[in-house]
């Protein structure tokens, strides 16, 4: 007999014998139902609790991002020195590592200074970040009025800004009426292309086309910020910035330092991988449990099947016959208890969700992941496998003569 019979042969006896008493069967699926059920609806919760959270990080912080500062000091004997040659990013390079990174990732050259603003009669100071036109693809900016400068407007080194707009308010102008207009920045004459939505968040800044407000010399020290698409990629982003640097710079990598924030993310990781597992093993309590019935529901089965596997050995079936037809029906018990147990978890979830989000008032959804789906088979393998062995090995041990003399 081939394998593929042999197989075919297994799994026709296994449904007879589940067909037989299927009350049984079903309650020996029920604990399995239970357990696999509140396991996947934990591990979906959770994948959902973690991507919030991430959403949240990466829309509040500047997780995503990555910094390449010049590096101005050496440390000797521990002492802070300021270096003689600092080496200085362009325009140009931020375009050239742009496109070095293509979609992965989206580049701005900033530099961050303090600076008097000047308007009609009003003076007052505010934060300049003079940048590149990537700026605007790696921060979040939302317009009341007007526009951006461009690529254009950079290699052109026209004066031109954009307003926060707590700025524009301390102005005094009308938010329209300044656009167009002209305004002094750190001495500099320069047109307002942009006005900013006003945000209690957002300091008085003023964003101006970094050619037109360059500092010389060493006072200059901008920095090349990159802001990865996905935040699972800033370590592969970080090594890419790394190589770069030390093929396009003659003090390669060491002349910058490259920071992240990405610890919090790696912080929400970690707290929800603890969560995950800790709900995950209290809940595998209930998933054990039904292993349990089910090996109880088989070694029943053993005790009324007796006779019958005292004949069927008589006539020449093996011990590994008897072992195998046993497991099959311990494990296609697990897989129905954990595919029932599974769709169950998963409408269970997607009905308290919008419980969750009506009383919280916070956009909460469940997140469904192949992981999870994986270890759902897994667990019943590991159960059928497990839970099945014991009464599979009992079952081929008889003694065929003794068996058949069972009433």
């Amino acid at each position: 007999m081939t394998v593929l019979k042999r197989l075919a042969a297994v799994a026709g006896d296994t449904v007879v014998a589940l067909r037989q008493n299927p009350l049984r069967s079903l309650l020996s699926v029920l604990g399995l139902v239970i357990g696999v059920a509140s396991l996947v609806g934990i591990l979906a919760l959770a994948d959902g609790m973690e991507r919030y959270a991430r959403e949240q990080i990466g829309a509040t912080t500047d997780v995503q991002n990555v910094s390449v500062n010049p590096r101005t000091v050496d440390l000797i004997d521990g002492v802070p020195v300021r270096r003689r040659d600092i080496t200085v990013p362009t325009v140009n390079d931020a375009a050239a590592l742009a496109e070095e990174l293509g979609e992965r990732a989206r580049v701005a050259l900033v530099h961050r200074r303090a600076a008097e603003v000047i308007f009609d009669t009003v003076r007052t100071a505010a934060s300049l970040v003079s940048a590149s036109d990537g700026l605007w693809a790696i921060g979040d900016f939302e317009f009341q009025a007007g526009g951006v400068f461009t690529e254009e407007d950079v290699q052109a080194e026209r004066a031109a800004v954009v307003l926060s707009g707590s700025l524009a308010e301390r102005l005094g102008g009308n938010t329209r009426s300044l656009i167009g207009s002209q305004i002094t920045v750190a001495g500099v004459r320069a047109e307002v292309l942009g006005v900013l939505s006003e945000e209690e968040e957002r300091p008085a800044e003023v964003y101006g086309v970094y050619t037109a407000f360059e500092l010389p010399g060493d006072q200059r020290t901008p920095a090349l910020i990159v802001r990865a698409e996905r935040a699972e990629e800033i370590e592969a982003v970080v090594e890419r910035v790394k190589s770069w640097l030390g093929s396009h710079y003659e003090g390669g990598a060491d002349a910058f330092t490259v920071t992240t924030d990405a610890a919090r993310a790696g912080q929400v990781r970690q707290g929800m991988l603890l969560f995950k597992l800790v709900l995950g093993l209290i809940t595998g309590i209930s998933v054990v449990v039904g292993g349990v019935g089910v090996m109880n529901v088989l070694l029943v089965s053993v005790t009324e099947r007796t006779r019958e596997i005292g004949i069927r050995k008589s006539v020449g079936a093996r011990r590994q016959d008897i072992k195998l037809q046993f497991l099959a029906e311990a494990m296609a018990v697990a897989g129905a208890g954990s595919v029932l147990g599974m769709v169950a978890g998963l409408a269970g979830v997607f009905a308290v969700t919008p419980v969750i989000r009506a009383v919280t008032d916070v956009p909460f959804h469940a997140a469904i992941t192949v992981q999870t789906l994986l270890l759902v088979s897994v667990v019943a393998v590991a159960v059928g496998l497990v839970f099945g062995t014991y009464p599979a090995i009992r079952a081929a041990r008889l003694d065929p003569v003794e068996a058949m003399r069972h009433e």
